[in-house]
């Protein structure tokens, strides 16, 4: 006990530090498939349902972020990786004229916003990821046929490995 304060002052800012850890181990795991598209608007769509694929994938993990995630006041702050890497292709997107919205910061809450109500919601396997996705991309400027097939493509699949830390600690 007397090692746990040395880094967090509370329970709360250890849930935070697991729930920022566990987002960016989400972002390892998806990542590098998202990068596979040469299209922003592709790689948006690929991080949504890819997102929502790991979490029906692994039940334990939507049932830790529905329990921890709306506490955090930062959530997608400067700590996590979701802030690194959605940017990056949103900012892509606007800049190739790919999404009309032209406002990077309503880009990212626009995205973040929906995706993470459905991470959270007990509904989420009655979910189409696509047509989340879809919608999200229509947010951003894509017309909606357009949007439509970008997030009908299909996906490649996950690869969990045994040392991820999701993994861990779905098998402990």
């Amino acid at each position: 006990r007397g090692t746990f304060y040395n880094y967090f002052r509370t329970n709360e800012e250890l849930l935070g530090a697991v729930i920022i850890e566990v987002s960016n181990e989400m972002m390892r795991i998806v990542d590098p498939i998202v990068q596979q598209a040469s299209d922003p608007a592709q790689r948006v769509s690929d991080g949504i349902r890819l997102n929502l694929a790991l979490v029906a994938k692994i039940p334990q993990l939507g049932a830790f972020l529905a329990r921890g995630a709306l506490t955090m006041p930062n959530l997608g702050g400067n700590n996590e990786l979701v802030a690194k890497f959605l940017p990056r292709d949103l900012a892509t997107g606007i800049e190739t004229g790919r999404f009309t919205l032209r406002d990077p910061h309503l880009a990212f809450d626009i995205v973040i916003g929906p995706l993470l109500a459905a991470l959270l919601s007990s509904r989420l396997s009655t979910y189409d990821p696509s047509v989340l996705a879809a919608a999200i991309l229509r947010g951003l400027g894509l017309p909606a046929a357009e949007a439509e097939t970008v997030a009908s493509t299909p996906l490649a699949p996950l690869k969990l490995s045994p040392s991820s830390l999701l993994v861990r600690a779905v098998s402990s």
